[in-house]
């Protein structure tokens, strides 16, 4: 504002997102965006597969389900969040535009002057239109072109 531009501003704030993080989808970006491997990737995966899930009513429980996807919140993977968001990250800064990522909030924004208001915004809808996080079985991240690399 100190240099006569605005800002434009998207946010998204995806809904039960610890809940929906693929096993299969984060083993592959530990693997693939932070060369984490073997032992380390080993001990991750048995955290997280073939786990279950019960719940506690009075002093009795529910039939134990399968867990197949979800980082427990409050574990000592409740951070892993922003590791699977790695290529959402990647993939605003290929439009060069600015983001912030805060667990499962994304800020995406640029500032602009009236003079590049139109360049500036195009800019700004062709990245969200790239952001399509059904592929990593969210609400809205990478396009399936870029996840094919993966």
């Amino acid at each position: 504002m100190d240099t006569g531009k605005v800002t434009a501003l998207t946010l998204f704030d995806l809904s039960a997102a610890f809940d929906t993080i693929d096993y299969s989808v984060l083993m592959g970006r530990l693997s693939y965006w932070y060369d984490i491997s073997g032992t380390a990737l080993t001990w991750i995966s048995s955290f997280l597969i073939n786990r279950f899930q019960s719940i506690k009513m009075g002093n009795g429980f529910s039939e134990a389900v399968p867990m197949f996807c979800r980082v427990p919140q409050g574990s000592v993977l409740g951070p892993v969040f922003i590791l699977y968001n790695t290529p959402l990250s990647s993939l605003i800064h290929s439009h060069k535009l600015d983001h912030h990522l805060y667990a499962d909030e994304t800020q995406v924004y640029i500032s602009l002057s009236t003079a590049d208001t139109d360049l500036s915004l195009k800019q700004l809808r062709d990245c969200l239109s790239d952001i399509w996080m059904t592929n990593n079985k969210l609400l809205g991240s990478m396009p399936a072109k870029q996840i094919s690399s993966l």
